[in-house]
């Protein structure tokens, strides 16, 4: 992942890492993911996607998942991975939440908000998590 992310930092940084979840927790997660209906629909030129950022809306297990990526554990491995000493968590989840694709819908690429919620800190890294069962049959009915 370090490796990864090196090659990577010039451009945009990244890595991934597969399997994050156990599949049964993952795919809990799908299971109780709020239906398009249920969300936000964005449409403009930049995207067309549905987003919710109020988790109190939706199954309990969705906003513990989140807020488990904001553990001081996972933001030291991720600071680790990145070469990055003074990470922290954004416990706001300012301009975060759930994110819901589905065909024909977009997000062109762009830079995200680039600070906290109190404009005191700057962000540097942005963490996404897939909930895609079945991922390769996707990919095959595209």
């Amino acid at each position: 992942m370090t490796a990864q992310f090196n090659e990577s930092k010039n451009t945009i940084g990244y890595f991934y890492i597969d399997n994050v979840l156990p599949e049964k927790l993952a795919l809990e997660c799908a299971k109780v993911f709020p239906k398009p209906e249920e969300m936000k629909q964005l449409k403009s030129i930049k995207e067309f996607k549905h987003v919710s950022a109020q988790m109190n809306r939706h199954h309990r297990l969705l906003e513990e998942v989140i807020y488990a990526f904001q553990n001081e554990k996972i933001v030291k491995l991720i600071g680790e991975i990145c070469n990055i000493s003074s990470l922290f968590p954004d416990d706001s989840l300012y301009a975060g939440g759930l994110s819901l694709m589905a065909k024909d819908n977009f997000l062109n690429p762009h830079l995200d908000n680039s600070h906290d919620a109190e404009r005191e800190r700057w962000r540097v890294l942005n963490l996404l998590y897939y909930v895609t069962p079945e991922w390769e049959k996707i990919m095959e009915d595209i």
